[in-house]
């Protein structure tokens, strides 16, 4: 926890002149990349940011200790997995989104039923 503290200091201290401001990024066009992400041309470069089966098509296989990564990412959180590339360099990064079911969800939903309110369960999981 104290090394968590000292690592996120820098994050939010607003007295932190240690790097200089950076202008604002510049996205000239952006497109919807259906069932797999989107594209982006940012400052000049195409960026993706999408689905696995998106940057196995354009970049090709994950590195095994990105695969590692994502494979203990997806067990453990039950998450989806997604990275962000740019052509030319490849994957730059991946990231795990994941929900949790909030404390009070059971009771809502209880409260719902006994005022004989149908509930459904929507998420964005394929």
């Amino acid at each position: 926890r104290r090394n968590a503290k000292k690592i996120s200091a820098p994050l939010s201290d607003n007295n932190n002149h240690h790097h200089a401001p950076r202008p604002p990024l510049k996205m000239t066009d952006h497109a919807l990349l259906e069932g797999e992400g989107l594209r982006a041309t940012v400052d000049g470069r195409t960026v993706y940011v999408g689905n696995p089966r998106l940057f196995a098509r354009l970049f090709g296989p994950v590195p095994p200790p990105t695969s590692a990564a994502v494979a203990h990412w997806e067990a453990s959180t039950g998450g989806t997995v997604g990275y962000v590339g740019v052509t030319g360099v490849g994957r730059v990064a991946a990231y795990c989104a994941a929900d949790s079911v909030r404390d009070d969800a059971k009771a809502a939903v209880d409260a719902l039923a006994a005022l004989g309110v149908e509930v459904h369960l929507l998420t964005g999981d394929a």
